[in-house]
């Protein structure tokens, strides 16, 4: 191609193009990459089999769903939405005279309780639970929508996939629609809430 590069005609993976992660049962950071075929990707020195090195924590929910895997990742994510914030913390926050939480959502949330891969379902119940709690407490409570499909700033906390901001015009439509399922769903419940996108780093403009 000369000095003009390789260009994507493709922007998701075909079958014979994906990649399973097997890992070896008593030792989680030997992994094999088996191919849609059955075989398996080979080392020269050993094959089939891989040694992941973590130089840092999963960060981010796409990062921990993806590491942990179909199995794990429920039960962690559950874990985390049962503990991290409790009832307890808003009777706490607003007895000390604040009225109002931040609660940042991600953009697989409007697809809850089956969200797309590697996202697992329950967030949804976790704000109903939070705004359940905020009216229990007279507290309101501001939805940030903070992971925007594509994300639109290449940090984990906006769902990154690898660190790259991919989040663009095509975009658009997407996230307004997840902002007006946030509104709507509580409309209905006769709950108010207000939407923003979080951190963005592109020419759009944010509430």
């Amino acid at each position: 191609l000369g000095n003009q590069g390789v260009k994507a005609v493709s922007n998701t993976p075909t079958h014979s193009e994906t990649f399973q992660i097997v890992r070896k049962d008593d030792a989680p950071n030997r992994v094999r990459l088996k191919a849609s075929n059955g075989f398996f990707l080979q080392d020269d020195s050993d094959p089939s089999v891989f040694n992941i090195a973590i130089v840092n924590t999963l960060q981010g929910e796409y990062q921990i769903t993806n590491g942990y895997g179909p199995v794990k990742a429920p039960q962690v994510m559950q874990a985390h939405w049962d503990s991290y914030i409790t009832e307890h913390d808003f009777k706490f926050i607003s007895a000390n005279g604040l009225s109002a939480v931040r609660i940042p959502v991600g953009w697989w949330i409007a697809q809850d309780p089956n969200p797309p891969k590697p996202f697992v379902g329950g967030s949804l119940k976790a704000l109903d639970n939070a705004f359940t709690w905020a009216e229990k407490y007279g507290m309101k409570v501001i939805v940030d929508l903070h992971a925007a499909k594509a994300s639109q700033n290449r940090f984990e906390h906006s769902g990154a996939r690898d660190g790259f901001l991919e989040w663009g015009d095509s975009n658009i439509d997407e996230t307004v629609a997840v902002i007006e399922f946030l509104a709507t769903s509580w409309i209905r419940c006769h709950k108010e809430a207000h939407k923003c996108i979080c951190d963005p780093i592109s020419s759009f403009r944010t509430c």
